[in-house]
């Protein structure tokens, strides 16, 4: 993660945890996690899913605990985004996909406080449109997540 961010870490550290929220939202929406932490051309792709309509979606993970230090999602500037892309490229020549089905970049962004279990969460719509949903565990904090599909394409 960017500075200032959570750290991806190990398979329990708070980075790790986000991707959980960001992998248990995707499905609730309709994709199909099929790939998460996977190398490729020397770039961590953090989440790699396959929608309805056959796209594969590599997906980009950002997250603050807090918003006092800007939203996560500036922090994918056009550096990241084609590391971002080269690392698809790769994913989808290893693969034999490249050439083959419709490619996309999503970015999820969460902020707030990570959640213990997330895969006991419940996802709402607070305005759908503008990709803004609120992930709330049973008597717990309220995690804000905004979707940004089609976030950019292979500068």
């Amino acid at each position: 993660m960017a500075s200032g961010g959570p750290s991806t870490g190990g398979p329990g550290s708070v980075g790790r945890r986000y991707e959980d929220v960001a992998a248990a939202f995707l499905a609730a929406q309709g994709l199909v996690v099929i790939a998460r932490n996977v190398e490729a051309g020397g770039v961590e792709l953090d989440a790699v899913a396959r929608a309805p309509d056959g796209t594969v979606v590599f997906v980009e993970v950002r997250a603050r605990a807090r918003g006092d230090r800007g939203l996560p999602e500036e922090t994918v500037g056009p550096a990241k985004r084609r590391r971002l892309a080269r690392g698809a490229a790769a994913y989808l020549a290893a693969e034999g996909l490249w050439g083959r089905v419709p490619v996309r970049f999503d970015v999820v962004a969460c902020e707030g406080p990570v959640p213990d279990d997330p895969s006991a969460l419940a996802f709402a719509a607070v305005d759908r449109a503008a990709g803004r949903f609120e992930a709330r565990a049973k008597d717990g904090p309220v995690l804000t997540l905004r979707w940004y599909p089609n976030a950019f394409g292979s500068d």
